[in-house]
């Protein structure tokens, strides 16, 4: 008896060293180690490092006073019942990464997993209008490179309703760089997750609503799978792989392939799906008119197939729309054109600097009368930005400027990163 009880230790410290290590196996184990953060320009950036779990715990244990008060915040704008519905519906479809990586913010800042998990499905039941990208590539820029340029946008700032604290107050850059998996990058706001990212491999995605009536409750939350195609992505086929799988809603992606030196837009309802490059034949069916080397979107599709899954005439300033008292879809067409005469005064001669003023400017009616009408006068009005970004995939700099409570991103100053670097920093 006395030999099998050792032999039985024996075995026990032999395999030891193989078996995973808890949150609580051990006195040494710490799920901060690799995690930091630090502050430049103003900007918070925060350096996560290791297992999903851990570097979830990192988010949640760096920002856990400004992701408690600002998840609250969040909630002031969804219909909760709606919001816990969804997610009961579309938790079951996410990976064990994204699994792992919500049970940690959830411990460090003790709360359950599912009050957490409402942030990867809050987008779904806010009113999401707003938002514009664009991506120049060859001749159109000044380098001959990728330029990725996006703004983000929703019609509020969300606000606590105990503290007063603005969310929009609190802007951070995030750096990941996981243990299995490309090191990436997404600007956001803590407590949020964010609409749009860039990781290592020269692949920067930026995401837009775009409303449908093909639709469906049962798949992966759009912000989980640019998450997902951030972290496994090294072409374009591996990021439409990603987004495709697992539908949901109606959403345009633009997506840049440094290897293919090429920005593509991706349309995608819940049954159809449309990858196209800026000369591909639907760019230049009219009214929407081929721009070169320049691929850009609001909130409509232009594929016929996505097109018709989302309004009964093609052409957004067909006049039935007055007729029928629906003026958005005119109201669209004035953003697209002011979006578009933006890009062709700067074609050619585009570059990090240009390309974000040029969205800038875009909000503030600067490139058509109409569209300044319909910021000053109508529900557009209410379509703040809340951050804007442009993007070199190719040497990774990054210009960003963000909103505050009470002001727009190209009212706010400038910050200049740059990813690779971020990814080679050390902690102080």
């Amino acid at each position: 008896m006395k030999r099998k009880i050792v032999g039985f230790f024996v075995c026990t410290l032999l395999i030891a060293p193989i078996i995973p290590v808890g949150k609580h196996a051990t006195d040494t184990y710490n799920p901060l180690n690799g995690g930091w953060i630090e502050e430049r320009d103003g900007i918070k950036i925060l350096h996560l490092n290791g297992s999903f779990y851990e570097m979830g715990y990192q988010m949640g244990y760096f920002l856990k006073y400004e992701i408690l008060i600002n998840l609250r915040a969040l909630k002031q704008y969804n219909s909760i019942n709606e919001s816990i519905r969804l997610w009961n519906i579309q938790k079951h479809y996410i990976s064990n990464e994204i699994v792992n990586y919500t049970q940690g913010i959830a411990d460090a800042i003790e709360l359950s997993f599912d009050d957490v998990g409402f942030i990867w499905i809050w987008e779904t039941t806010c009113n999401n209008s707003g938002c514009t990208s664009y991506i120049a590539d060859g001749p159109a820029t000044k380098s001959h490179e990728l330029i990725h340029v996006y703004s983000n946008d929703y019609p509020f700032r969300p606000t606590d309703p105990i503290t007063g604290h603005c969310m929009l107050d609190d802007p951070v850059l995030i750096v990941v760089k996981p243990d299995n998996g490309y090191a990436f990058m997404y600007p956001t706001f803590a407590g949020y997750i964010g609409e749009s990212g860039v990781n290592e491999k020269g692949i920067s995605i930026s995401n837009l609503f775009s409303e449908t009536n093909d639709e469906n409750d049962y798949g992966t939350p759009v912000l989980i799978r640019i998450f997902e195609a951030l972290i496994h992505a090294s072409n374009i086929k591996d990021v439409t792989d990603i987004l495709n799988e697992n539908r949901t809603y109606g959403y345009n992606f633009l997506v840049s392939d440094v290897n293919k030196n090429q920005g593509y837009v991706v349309e995608q309802t819940a049954d159809h799906t449309y990858t196209g490059i800026w000369n591909d034949t639907c760019e230049s069916k009219r009214p929407f008119y081929q721009l070169n080397y320049i691929v850009r979107r609001t909130n409509h599709f232009i594929n016929p197939e996505t097109a018709a899954t989302q309004r009964v005439y093609y052409n957004l300033k067909d006049v039935r729309y007055l007729f029928h008292f629906n003026f958005g879809w005119i109201f669209e067409w004035y953003r697209y054109k002011a979006v578009s005469n933006g890009c062709q005064k700067y074609i050619g001669d585009l570059d990090l600097n240009n390309a974000l003023s040029l969205i800038g400017d875009f909000y503030l009616g600067k490139y058509g009368g109409m569209m300044w009408y319909i910021i000053k006068h109508t529900y557009l009005k209410n379509d703040n930005a809340w951050l804007q970004w442009s993007y070199s995939p190719k040497t990774g700099d990054m210009f960003i400027c963000y909103a505050s409570k009470d002001k727009m991103p190209s009212q706010n100053p400038i910050h200049h990163f740059n990813f690779f670097e971020l990814l080679e920093s050390e902690p102080p």
